[in-house]
């Protein structure tokens, strides 16, 4: 029987990259650039991404596409005689059963909280204890995560079932589109937020305050660990995609693409985490409006600790006594009330803080 390939060039490196993008690019690139010196850290990944994720990417390719068959027949098939290559073959398969353990189930959260949105569980204004709590409840129902893990595995089958062109290209072209689109939205829209340029600065702007606490060493080797994680590489899914590759394009030059693809989903992530996530610094002004036209826990902390240092100083070494007080009564003003965004409540709460400071000083 002929092995199937692909419909289309678009089809092959949505499907691939649809592979590479995942956790390591929306949670994990974000998280780790900010811990490693931001720009610094991304300037590594990116050397690590051209001068070893890419050269490993095509060989992937290249095993697929000589072979046509799976990982462990594709090394077989190409192995001199009485070597052992096809015994990786076997590891990765292993990995990816490993893997699909794994993503199965958070893929059925993902749906969970699909229909949670749909049910109207989550609503504006929910704190994060209320969002943290959704989750817990779910994690405590063994019975619903099954059920929601063998959804997933049943439309995955499906899809598969459909064959190549008309399952897994063709739904990938459209949620790979979707995502596409939907990242680049969320990423306009949170660096138009206000104090968005902070969130920015501290993601992009290398911080060589950081990299000296962290070490040059361990930023380096972050940056070489998320090269290789973010594009999947050794557990064979590359040379299973490059198996039903044409030969009608360059392996090195679909390997580049997806490597922009992915890399450019990974820096859309942090601009849609880090701005929405920043407060603007050093004027209470601007963070009273910010907190009484949003309910953002954060920034009213915040607005406490500005109006402490601005108006009063540091009262003789008495503000972290002061901080520890008001950020209680931040917190219980704002997490047990997940509607206040009145300017009068924020000046009830300044009031507070005007009493405390008597009491203190």
């Amino acid at each position: 029987m002929k092995r199937e390939s692909f419909k289309s060039r678009l089809g092959f490196l949505l499907v691939s990259a649809g592979c590479a993008i995942g956790i390591g690019n929306v949670w994990r690139f974000p998280y780790v650039a900010g811990q490693n010196g931001g720009g610094i850290f991304v300037l590594f990944y990116l050397i690590f991404l051209i001068a070893m994720g890419l050269p490993v990417l095509t060989m992937e390719f290249a095993v697929g596409r000589a072979s046509r068959k799976s990982a462990v027949l594709g090394y077989k098939a190409l192995e001199k005689e009485g070597s052992k290559w096809h015994i990786h073959g076997w590891i990765a398969m292993f990995g990816c059963y490993m893997l699909m353990m794994y993503y199965t189930t958070v893929s059925g959260w993902m749906v969970s909280y699909f229909f949670k949105f749909l049910k109207g569980e989550f609503q504006t204004g929910m704190t994060a204890d209320d969002t943290a709590a959704v989750f817990s409840n779910l994690l405590a129902d063994p019975g619903q995560m099954a059920f929601w893990m063998i959804l997933t595995v049943i439309l995955g089958f499906f899809v598969c079932s459909r064959g190549l062109q008309n399952g897994l290209e063709k739904i990938s072209k459209i949620m790979m589109s979707a995502l596409l689109i939907l990242i680049v939205v969320l990423a306009v829209h949170s660096i138009t937020l206000q104090g968005a340029a902070e969130g920015v600065k501290f993601y992009l702007v290398p911080n060589l305050d950081t990299v000296a606490e962290t070490g040059l060493k361990n930023v380096i080797t972050e940056a070489m660990n998320q090269a290789f994680f973010t594009l999947s590489l050794g557990v064979a899914a590359m040379e299973i995609f490059g198996s039903y590759m044409g030969k009608y394009h360059t392996l090195a030059g679909e390997g580049l693409r997806i490597c922009a693809l992915d890399t450019f989903v990974a820096i859309m992530a942090g601009l849609i985490i880090f701005p929405a996530g920043s407060i603007p610094p050093g004027n209470s002004q601007i963070l009273q409006q910010s907190c009484y036209t949003k309910n953002h826990l954060s920034a009213k902390i915040e607005l406490f600790r500005l109006l402490f240092n601005e108006r009063k100083g540091d009262f003789n070494g008495k503000s972290n006594k002061f901080y520890g007080t008001y950020k209680m009564d931040v917190q219980i003003s704002y997490c047990i009330h997940t509607k206040i965004q009145k300017k009068s409540n924020i000046q009830s709460v300044q009031r507070r803080y005007q009493r405390y400071y008597q009491s203190i000083v």
